[in-house]
């Protein structure tokens, strides 16, 4: 097989890794941006925790429980970015805790 014959397929290929490693990462800043905000960290702590590539697409959530006795939680959703840049539909990551009592 000629090298032009099987160019694309290792630029899909190599594309495909580098997206893949740009999802692990976000689930790692994801879960890093989380423990921030679950340790009574601000909403701006939380996001200069992580890189700035991936601050864009972060939106944390506190939403009040539906009973007093439900402990009360953080949601983290991050935007995964693309290594193709005109992408309409980017791939989220989402984490949820807990929030820590203050003692």
């Amino acid at each position: 097989m000629e090298l032009v014959a099987v160019a694309p397929i290792l630029v899909v290929a190599a594309l495909a890794c580098v997206q893949a490693l740009l999802l692990a990462m976000s689930m790692l800043y994801s879960q890093v941006a989380l423990d921030r905000a679950a340790t009574g960290a601000s909403d701006e702590v939380a996001s200069e925790s992580i890189p700035q590539p991936w601050r864009g697409g972060l939106e944390l959530e506190r939403p009040e429980p539906e009973t007093p006795d439900q402990p009360r939680q953080v949601r983290v959703r991050m935007a995964v970015p693309s290594v193709l840049p005109g992408m309409r539909d980017p791939l989220h990551v989402s984490a949820a805790a807990e929030l820590e009592e203050s003692r």
